[in-house]
């Protein structure tokens, strides 16, 4: 109980950033007219919150299932690069701990997992399951209060809600940043970064912004590869 206490401690950014765009994305809901158990719903099975903003304006639209079926698994399609990597975290796992692990990570519960990786010699699986529950447990929260305070927010945007994930992402980034630099030579990791910058910036005038993301991220994990010689 302890590692799993550690765990939900280790996820204090995660829930301060899902404070705000949970709020946001169940009065999104709401205004796209679901309703509040149909919210709630959402954010227990889909629980991604790139999907239920962009299942939330193919509602509005009336899109048909088929297509935002589709649309839904493109957008969480980058979480098969997470938990490739992550199979290694989590190979001394039981197969039922590592598909728990594996189906509740997020962007963020995985940056927090990145940064206490490089701190600790094992990650523990209650370790993981506090991190990720954190995670789960706010994000159902707040959406459900959004989608509880409905129109009272007409134009949430207007509060400055919407760089909140860019904050969090942020401050993960950097605290990742820090302790990476304590193990790992900054040229290995400027390079690393500039292939990621780079790759986004000429990709992104040819593609979506979302498949750019997944090509830079595929790069990064390239140029991580080819300069590990550790």
């Amino acid at each position: 109980m302890s590692e799993f206490r550690r765990g939900m401690a280790a996820a204090t950014g995660t829930v301060l950033g899902y404070a705000s765009i949970g709020l946001a994305c169940g009065i999104l809901a709401t205004q796209s007219g679901l309703s509040l158990a149909e919210t709630a719903l959402m954010s227990l099975i889909v629980y991604s919150g790139s999907a239920q903003f962009a299942l939330c304006g193919m509602v509005a639209a009336q899109t048909d299932p088929v297509s935002a079926t589709l649309t839904i698994g493109l957008l969480n399609l980058r979480n098969l690069l997470l938990n490739l990597h992550t199979t290694k975290v989590f190979e001394s796992y039981r197969l039922p701990q590592q598909l728990l692990a594996a189906s509740m990570m997020t962007d963020e519960s995985y940056g927090v997992l990145l940064t206490h990786q490089l701190e600790v010699e094992q990650v523990e699986p209650s370790w993981m399951f506090g991190n990720n529950g954190a995670g789960y447990l706010s994000w159902f929260v707040f959406s459900v209060l959004g989608a509880m305070l409905g129109g009272l927010l007409s134009n949430p945007e207007r509060l400055g809600i919407d760089y909140a994930l860019m904050v969090m992402f942020l401050a993960i980034f950097a605290s990742q940043l820090d302790v990476l630099s304590k193990r790992v030579a900054t040229s290995r990791i400027g390079v690393m970064l500039i292939s990621v910058g780079g790759t986004y910036l000429l990709s992104s005038v040819l593609v979506q912004g979302s498949v750019a993301v997944l090509l830079a991220t595929l790069m990064g994990c390239l140029v991580g590869v080819l300069t590990d010689v550790d």
